[in-house]
């Protein structure tokens, strides 16, 4: 009887560890293709905004020195991650939300740029020298109705080079045009009666007509505006002048 209670308790135990055993091998089993999952799913999205960053819609960004800073700055800590990536045993969820983290800086960086680019190409389809085709793209970009989506850097990458891509040719197409325009001032400054009356407002105006030549696309509308408005108050303090010296 004893040997029978024996053989069974035996039985038992052999039972529990086989079963033990298999749930633990199937623990490892689970682990090791979650990991391999993440594994998987970190180098794909990893692999995605590399791509990213060799884009022809990013090139048409970086052409400033604060637009290469981010993009710069974004693609070092990518690779930073990725080393990390290949250490023993890496944390790959640790991984995930890293670059999760770091694409959401960047992202909220880039749509700081897009509205800066947004109010600078409303002030350039205001002035006076674009030509009504380029107004009616800017109109048309302006009204473009696919809105990048939250956590998609691709879509904020492409809509930002957009307004990049036409504010830029639109200044270009307005270059000669503005030097002209800068060049009259000069003409007209020149011109000006050597009244001491009109000391300051010849000073201002020399001042508005150097800043007017170091022009973006960002800041020509503002520069046109200040340039303008200082030339036209020119005109009317010279014009009073020539009136006071005919008087007299």
């Amino acid at each position: 009887m004893r040997r029978n209670n024996f053989k069974l308790a035996v039985s038992f135990l052999t039972a529990a560890t086989i079963a033990i055993t298999a749930g633990t091998i199937a623990v490892v089993v689970t682990r090791q293709q979650d990991n391999t999952n993440v594994n998987q799913n970190f180098n794909a999205e990893l692999s995605r905004y590399e791509d990213l960053l060799k884009r022809e819609s990013m090139a048409k960004i970086l052409d400033s020195a604060e637009y290469s800073n981010i993009k710069d700055a974004y693609a070092q800590k990518l690779v930073d991650i990725k080393a990390k990536s290949k250490e023993t045993k890496p944390d790959y969820l640790f991984l995930q939300a890293e670059l999760k983290k770091e694409n959401a800086t960047f992202e909220a960086l880039l749509r700081e740029k897009l509205e800066i680019e947004k109010e600078a190409i409303k002030k350039l389809q205001d002035n006076s020298l674009v030509l009504k085709p380029y107004k009616d793209t800017i109109k048309n970009l302006l009204e473009k109705e696919s809105e990048p989506q939250e956590d998609n850097l691709e879509e904020v990458v492409d809509y930002l080079s957009d307004f990049v891509n036409v504010g830029n040719y639109t200044v270009e197409s307005i270059n000669d045009s503005y030097l002209s325009y800068i060049n009259s001032a000069e003409a007209y400054l020149k011109a000006m009666k050597s009244n001491s009356s009109l000391a300051n407002i010849k000073a201002e105006l020399t001042k508005k007509i150097a800043d007017a030549k170091t022009f973006t696309r960002l800041n020509v509308a503002d520069k046109y505006l200040a340039l303008e408005n200082t030339l036209n108050e020119a005109k009317k303090q010279n014009d009073a002048a020539v009136v006071e010296s005919n008087n007299n």
